[in-house]
């Protein structure tokens, strides 16, 4: 069924060539990132074999609210149908401290992400402001991770905490104590994203771009539950559920008058013409 319905789209985009516009910009957005573990109480584990269960000293991981930007490209097949399409810089973090009991944990760890959303988009209403609904996937790509650790074992050793960075590769960390072997890592994970936002045509040609979105993460930071750190297993089985808010521009581009020989102030001054005209 699914495919049925990528298919009708494809066609329906390719039978309007003709009158095909493309709209490129930039956006940048914050985003609100909760945490969803695959065990719903386990999230560390004591490398001895005991489990340290989730209770009031081990609270769920809080929500983090971080930063996102990229590049975005809109074909406009139709004053209806689009496809729109990004390339982004993502960072999440994730911070959990117990300081007290009888075995304490303050971890924080950053996460970059490249992420490219591939989205369906059906726009309602006409004139220079008009609205717009998304869905489609997102496909995330783990690029750095770092953190600060510190647990029972650093107390005990009368260590303080230490900077980390994690890396992919057993080979990469040898010798070198700052790095840590992210065991069994997941670095491409897949997310369902929907929602909606706002286009408003601007009077000099371009188009603002005001987005609120929801991505479902479905895939998992790493595949073992007891990834090694610093004698302490933590949990990696877990995806990010993330809500955004993001604002952009995009100017125009269409390949069939720059073909005619129109610059690209002239595309501005055209898709600008062209909105007057409709709203009339």
């Amino acid at each position: 069924m699914v495919l049925r319905i990528c298919w009708f789209m494809c066609l329906l985009l390719m039978s309007n060539m003709a009158m095909a516009q493309f709209w490129f910009g930039a956006r940048v957005g914050f985003h609100r990132n909760d945490y969803r573990y695959q065990d719903n109480e386990t999230r560390f584990v004591e490398l001895n074999g005991g489990d340290l269960f989730q209770n009031e000293l081990y609270a769920p991981v809080r929500a983090d609210y971080n930063f996102e930007f990229g590049g975005t490209a809109t074909y406009t097949a139709t004053d209806i149908y689009s496809v729109h399409v990004e390339l982004n810089f993502e960072r999440y973090k994730k911070s959990v401290s117990s300081l007290e009991g009888a075995f304490q944990i303050d971890n924080s760890f950053t996460y970059n992400y490249l992420s490219l959303p591939l989205l369906m988009r059906i726009s309602f209403g006409r004139g220079p402001i008009h609205y717009y609904g998304n869905l489609g996937p997102k496909i995330s790509y783990l690029t750095v991770a770092t953190g600060t650790v510190f647990n029972q074992n650093f107390v005990e050793n009368r260590l303080g905490p230490r900077d980390v960075r994690f890396v992919f590769d057993a080979n990469d960390a040898l010798n070198d104590a700052s790095k840590v072997v992210l065991e069994e890592p997941n670095r491409i994970q897949y997310s369902l994203n929907f929602g909606g936002g706002v286009l408003v045509d601007l009077s000099t040609g371009g188009r603002l771009m005001i987005d609120l979105r929801y991505s479902w993460g479905h895939s998992n930071l790493g595949l073992n539950r007891d990834s090694q750190l610093f004698g302490l297993g933590e949990n990696v089985e877990v995806s990010n559920q993330s809500i955004s808010f993001s604002v952009g521009y995009a100017i125009p581009y269409n390949p069939a008058e720059l073909l005619k020989g129109s610059s690209t102030n002239e595309l501005l001054n055209s898709s600008r013409k062209k909105r007057k005209r409709k709203n009339r």
